[in-house]
């Protein structure tokens, strides 16, 4: 027994003798500089590129198995004017042999020095980044796998790093077909004291066009086997100079059911010194040159492919703060729901710059040209909409729109299955409320909708010289409109505008127009004779418009306006296709004009006036033909000597109505 145990001992002692003279004197001994010819060249049959090692391969094995190259480049496919496609400067990896017995993976060093990565697309479409694949070849019956053991499930006792880094890389994308050129350089990763029971330090800086870029933080423990425990993240990203965006929360289930539970906060930054440090423009031209100059973020965020939540949201858009909430599930649908407050805004600060606007205005207008057949605009595609379901809410302290001032407003939308309901939308408008109730239904090609509108006391002449730059109408304004519609552009919507409404005006005035006037100094009134100083205007009481709409047309055949010395009578239509106008307005005193330049007394007295021409350009005119008719009835018709003239001549009485049609006719 004591013979054999010798004889073991001395062959596994010359064993471990000559393993480790092998290990260190294969080494010194074996030149594997000698194959860099059979490396380059089976890199090229399978790249079809050329491959040069300009340095010296250096191989160790004990106590670290390691490599080293340096001076290595990878050229471009023919075709491609850059000679490298992948330059290297210097590339090392040392592992310890011992613990890899042992299933454990005692990392060095890896580092990376000096990549160079050249992305290149030519004119003709072809890029350098696309490499031949390898032909299948037809698969033999292999047996099935068997399953691991338990303990060898692919996990790692150990694994640890001291160093893993990039250094000064540089990566760069020249596009051929529009000239630009994109470049991260000075590219630098350090990842050190790795392990996989412990958060992993990153440290990440880089150039990008110039501009720098860093990132510092934690990411993990990975757990072993890794993303089989949660992930944690704290990561801190600065970019150009302007951007700092933070991360920090974890991601669960990375393999299987992947979720992730965040707090994402980005400090104030200005998305116009952004772009130009970039230095591209800025893809939005505003109304406002000064906005978007400060926004920033935060939110908490958790949720995985399925279903995400962002809650406690906060949102800095120049002078405004938005508060929101909202959760999306089953995003195939989705299925949607949002509840925002905003303090303030000014949306028109925000609206698409109208540029050239007063060249346009001065610019001869051109020859209509009729419409090409490829102009036709494209169908509005309806489906995503048909699959939302959407539950959302929007609170607004004070908002600024197309220069209407709203303030407290309460705004309510529900849908699904394409059809969506403006639930009670309610505002504070120029002194008065507003209450909207709405439905849209898009489950057709053509989407529908119907639209109700309550106004109450809200001022009229405020609005009207705030949105539409113009005073042609003074009151407080009651109205209750019900439309009906259809079409997703203007000119469809106007066409199909059907519904009836009324407006009512109280306390107010016609701006632009004196009726009074028109009666009094027909000269003045209508541009023949001496021109009035004050801007004219007509004061009501009361203005009542009842009206219907049938297929854009507006018409209103009973509108009155009533004030102490006036009476109003208007009926006629406003095409809102063809932007026309054609209405009667018949005005009647019915006292003395005192107050407005005349002492006499006038009763009944009444001055038609016709309003035609465009919405741009009115057109007032009195209705002489009217005025005719209704002197001749007066002076003539209804009068004594008329009578008398049938009563002395009875031969005549029974012509008398004749007479009087006669008369008459001549102005029909």
């Amino acid at each position: 027994m004591n013979r054999l145990l010798k004889w073991i001992l001395i062959a596994g002692g010359t064993f471990v003798v000559i393993l480790m003279a092998a290990i260190i004197l294969i080494p010194l001994l074996v030149d594997v500089n000698h194959y860099k010819p059979q490396i380059e060249a089976q890199v090229e049959k399978a790249t079809g590129r050329p491959l040069k090692i300009g340095g010296d391969i250096d191989l160790s094995v004990f106590p670290w198995i390691g490599v080293a190259l340096s001076d290595l480049q990878l050229g471009n496919p023919p075709g491609f004017k850059e000679s490298s496609f992948l330059a290297l400067g210097r590339f090392e990896a040392q592992v310890r042999l011992l613990p890899l017995l042992s299933r454990e993976v005692e990392v060095k060093r890896i580092v990376v020095d000096g990549a160079a990565l050249a992305l290149v697309k030519k004119k003709n479409g072809a890029v350098n980044w696309e490499f031949p694949t390898a032909e299948k070849t037809p698969k033999e019956n292999t047996p099935p796998k068997e399953k691991p053991s338990p303990g060898t499930d692919g996990a790692l006792p150990a694994l640890t790093a001291e160093e893993i880094a990039i250094r000064n890389g540089r990566l760069t994308y020249v596009d051929e077909t529009s000239g630009q050129k994109q470049e991260v350089a000075d590219l630098n990763l350090v990842l050190q004291d790795v392990s996989l029971d412990r958060p992993l330090q990153i440290q990440f800086s880089t150039r990008f066009n110039g501009q720098p870029i860093t990132m510092a933080g934690t990411v993990g423990p990975l757990g072993n086997p890794p993303a089989s425990q949660p992930l944690g993240f704290d990561l801190a990203l600065s970019a150009l100079e302007e951007l700092n965006l933070k991360i920090k929360g974890s991601a669960r289930d990375v393999q299987t059911a992947p979720a992730v539970d965040l707090q994402v906060d980005v400090s104030a930054f200005s998305p116009r010194r952004l772009f130009e440090r970039l230095g591209r423009p800025f893809p939005l031209q505003t109304t406002d040159p000064k906005a978007l100059q400060a926004v920033a973020f935060s939110a908490k965020l958790n949720g995985g492919p399925q279903a995400i939540r962002l809650d406690a949201g906060q949102m800095t858009l120049d002078q405004s703060r938005i508060d929101f909430k909202a959760e999306a599930a089953e995003l195939d649908k989705p299925r949607i729901s949002v509840n925002a407050k905003i303090d303030t805004i000014d949306v028109d600060r925000y609206m698409p710059a109208e540029a050239q606007q007063a060249d346009k205005k001065q610019a001869p207008a051109a020859k209509p040209t009729p419409p090409d057949a490829g102009d036709k605009p494209q169908d509005v595609d309806y489906s995503p909409l048909r699959r939302l379901v959407l539950d959302a809410r929007l609170d607004v302290g004070q908002l600024k729109i197309n220069q209407a001032r709203l303030a407290q407003i309460v705004l309510k939308i529900k849908g699904r299955n394409g059809r969506f309901e403006l639930e009670p939308f309610s505002a504070n408008l120029y002194g008065g409320k507003a209450r909207i109730e709405g439905r849209l239904d898009v489950t057709r090609s053509q989407p529908r909708s119907n639209l109700s509108l309550q106004l109450t006391d809200m001022l009229i002449g405020p609005l009207l010289k705030d949105v539409a730059q113009k005073e042609f109408l003074e009151g407080r304004l009651v109205t209750a409109i019900d439309l009906q519609f259809s079409g997703d552009r203007p000119e469809t919507i106007r066409k199909t505008l059907n519904g009836k409404g009324r407006l009512t005006f109280n306390d107010g005035a016609i701006v632009g127009i004196d009726l009074a006037g028109m009666v009094r100094n027909f000269q003045a009134a209508f541009g023949a004779g001496e021109r009035l100083t004050e801007k004219p205007k007509t004061d009501f009481t009361e203005l009542d418009i009842p009206f219907e709409l049938t297929n854009g047309v507006f018409q209103t055949a009973a509108s009155n306006m009533k004030s102490p010395l006036l009476r109003l009578l208007a009926n006629g239509k406003a095409d809102l296709v063809n932007e026309t106008l054609n209405f009667r307005i018949n005005p009647k005193f019915v006292a003395t004009l005192v107050g407005q330049g005349d002492t006499e007394s006038r009763s009944g007295i009444m001055v038609p006036v016709l309003v035609s021409g465009s919405f741009a350009e009115p057109q007032f005119k009195p209705d002489l033909k009217s005025i005719a008719r209704q002197q001749v009835e007066e002076k003539i018709v209804e009068s004594e000597e008329f009578k008398r003239v049938f009563e002395e001549n009875e031969e005549l009485k029974p012509y008398e109505e004749e007479a009087k049609k006669l008369i008459k006719g001549f102005f029909d």
